[in-house]
């Protein structure tokens, strides 16, 4: 999963680096806002994620224990 992580990233870089042309200046931009846009668009899916259904990110530990006592000590 760590290659295809890495080369989609490149993929995507190097497409922002030609649209910045001959400035470096321009480039570099374009990388770190097109990266960035990435970024944030992946973390409000898995926060979207995380409130529709939150049984998917839930630990197990989190859901065996039900009495509040048990919730409370499993925290520490």
């Amino acid at each position: 999963m760590t290659s295809l992580s890495i080369a989609f990233g490149t993929a995507v870089a190097g497409v922002l680096v030609n649209l910045g042309g001959g400035s470096m200046l321009d480039s570099a931009r374009y990388v770190l806002f097109g990266l960035a846009l990435l970024c944030a668009s992946g973390a409000l899916t898995a926060h979207a994620v995380n409130r529709t259904d939150p049984a998917l990110t839930a630990h197990p530990e989190s859901r065996s224990a039900s009495s509040p006592e048990s919730r409370s000590a499993s925290s520490l």
